[in-house]
């Protein structure tokens, strides 16, 4: 597999039944992106999405190759402006890419 890789901010639109799909844990690929064992569905997503954009503390990347399918998500925040610090969580949710290198 030979893709060009990119990434760019998420967008409300990129929400949809491909993007969710990625959050369903019927393998236990989503044990190491949450230990809480929440499900996730598209509600709380769309919501959290609008809470970041809002606050300015969040910001999320779609990583897609150039054939337009969804392959995951770097999440970076909260950002702790005083301390210029925060997390960076990248997650693969499109299980035909885990374990690409």
């Amino acid at each position: 597999m030979n893709l060009k890789i990119t990434r760019r901010e998420l967008e409300i639109g990129d929400i949809d039944d491909q993007y969710l799909s990625r959050f369903k844990n019927y393998d236990g690929h989503l044990n190491y992106f949450t230990g809480s064992g929440r499900v996730f569905t598209k509600e709380m997503i769309v919501d959290d999405y609008k809470k970041w954009v809002e606050s300015g503390l969040w910001t999320y990347f779609l990583i897609e190759p150039d054939n337009g399918e969804k392959i995951g998500n770097v999440k970076i925040g909260p950002m702790d402006l005083k301390n210029k610090t925060s997390y960076l969580v990248c997650l693969v949710g499109n299980r035909k890419f885990s374990v690409k290198g």
